[in-house]
């Protein structure tokens, strides 16, 4: 399946913008004081996780670009 470029490049932007607001997420519940430890570990193994799903999106978008420009360089 060929994905046209713009919306690869969109996807991978807000991957990439989505990753970015998990990682200040992230910061921020480090940064606070957790009063309940287990719920603490819950909220950021969630947060891990979600990222960890969008990293490996984001691999998949990239290698659909890279597909994409060896294509249209082929052509």
């Amino acid at each position: 399946m060929r994905f046209p470029r713009a919306w690869i490049g969109y996807r991978r932007e807000e991957v990439h913008q989505y990753l970015h607001f998990l990682r200040l997420e992230q910061e921020m519940i480090q940064n606070h004081t957790a009063k309940e430890s287990i719920l603490f570990q819950e909220e950021m193994n969630t947060k891990t996780n979600e990222a960890k799903q969008l990293r490996a999106e984001l691999r998949e978008i990239l290698a659909l670009e890279r597909t994409y420009i060896e294509g249209t360089k082929s052509s």
